[in-house]
């Protein structure tokens, strides 16, 4: 994200990263400070954030809030520390996202799935709707995007890296990703992803 938009970030910004995980944090102020960008770090939780009430312009929370226990107390812990005239920006996934693979692991054994089936903690699809009980204004902007895989290993060695495969399981995965790219000379896998831009934080 810093990398990319190094010549959009002004030498007057004071930017704080903050992560959960203090090896991320930590991995974070580096890769800025090797872009040249100064901030600060901190090892905090995104629901008691040690800041002051309205200290920030901006609250960037790229793809992270649905790991968040409690959404609610988050979204208020940015509402508290933004400004009045501060926005908050928050990517995330929908509940399409990736589901060719999903479709595919089921395909090659009933029932077995990538993603846990469990509702997403901050979605797309209802993020608005947790969004507008902190801000007064959100809108909403999606990603469309897809992936054409036209190898085997690679897809395999991705799905491998968040479900273990017993040997069985992933032969039959891999001979139907196979019969696909030799039918349809790729794998179509669909990304829904999108960001939400709040605004009008409420006390």
């Amino acid at each position: 994200l810093w990398r990319k938009n190094r010549e959009r970030v002004p030498a007057s910004w004071s930017i704080a990263l903050s992560d959960f995980s203090p090896g991320m944090a930590t991995e974070a102020q580096q890769r800025l400070k090797a872009i040249d960008i100064t901030a600060t770090s901190h090892v905090c939780d995104a629901q008691a954030l040690p800041f002051p009430d309205r200290s920030f312009d901006a609250v960037i929370a790229n793809h992270m809030l649905y790991h968040v226990p409690n959404l609610d107390r988050a979204l208020g812990e940015f509402a508290r520390v933004l400004k009045n005239s501060g926005t908050l920006y928050s990517a995330t996934n929908g509940y399409r996202h990736l589901a060719e693979i999903d479709a595919l692991m089921s395909a090659a054994k009933p029932g077995t799935y990538w993603r846990s089936r469990d509702k997403l903690g901050f979605s797309l699809d209802e993020g608005e709707t947790d969004l507008s009980k902190h801000f007064g204004e959100v809108i909403r902007h999606d990603f469309p995007d897809e992936f054409r895989v036209t190898q085997t290993a690679p897809l395999l060695q991705y799905i491998e890296s968040s479900v273990p495969l017993a040997n069985d399981f992933k032969t039959a995965l891999q001979k139907l990703i196979e019969s696909q790219i030799q039918e349809r000379g790729h794998v179509y896998i669909g990304k829904h992803a999108g960001l939400f831009i709040s605004h009008q934080p409420k006390l």
